[in-house]
């Protein structure tokens, strides 16, 4: 656009003859006998030709001119279509985040309730019930109060609380998608969801996937 305004503001010139000095004498342009005055190159010249080298001169720059405002046209369409394009994909990069981080609540929450189930005891026994399934026979099972003071549980109390530690992988920025940005703002979510797997989480999603 600025080149567009420097072309508008660059008119042509129009060289001015003094006509006082004039005398008839043929065009040395258009071979005319007319009143003419000497050119700075010692030939001489009519004032229609004055007029049509001015003319010439005029629409060699107005073509500049329409060239350099038709290309920053192109320019300003090609800007906006980026933006409209930038903004749906920032947009969707959003969406994509609530959805990662939802996703996550979902799963944090599920082990919570997993190691809250794992830490209770389901039955209880007692040492010769034990004793009668290692020689196959059946064992006897029930309340504390009942059969022994032997908790059993779905989860060994050893394993009952573990952190695993996952590296996240690396994020992006909207404005360079897809290029990684470790300053970015944004994670894939194919991304994350294969770090958890390699890590041996399982990740069960929801219905709003």
């Amino acid at each position: 656009m600025t080149n567009s305004i420097e072309l508008a503001q660059r008119t042509p010139e129009r060289k001015r003859h003094n006509w006082s000095q004039s005398v008839m004498h043929n065009c040395d342009f258009c071979s005319q006998w007319s009143l003419t005055v000497k050119r700075e190159d010692g030939a001489r010249i009519c004032a229609s030709c004055c007029d049509a080298e001015y003319t010439t001169k005029l629409e060699v720059a107005n073509a500049a001119l329409v060239e350099a405002l038709e290309k920053a046209q192109l320019r300003i369409s090609y800007l906006e279509a980026y933006s409209k394009t930038a903004i749906e994909f920032r947009e969707a990069a959003r969406d994509e985040n609530r959805h990662l981080k939802l996703e996550l609540e979902i799963a944090e929450k599920h082990i919570t309730e997993l190691e809250k189930v794992a830490a209770k005891p389901v039955a209880w026994t007692n040492e010769e019930s034990l004793s009668g399934v290692g020689i196959d026979m059946c064992g006897m099972l029930g309340p504390k109060n009942a059969v022994g003071d032997i908790a059993l549980y779905t989860v060994s109390p050893s394993l009952e609380s573990r952190t695993v530690t996952v590296k996240l992988p690396e994020r992006y920025d909207v404005e360079t998608y897809p290029l990684q940005s470790p300053k970015g703002e944004w994670y894939s979510r194919d991304d994350v969801l294969a770090t958890l797997a390699a890590a041996g989480i399982q990740v069960i999603e929801g219905e709003g996937q």
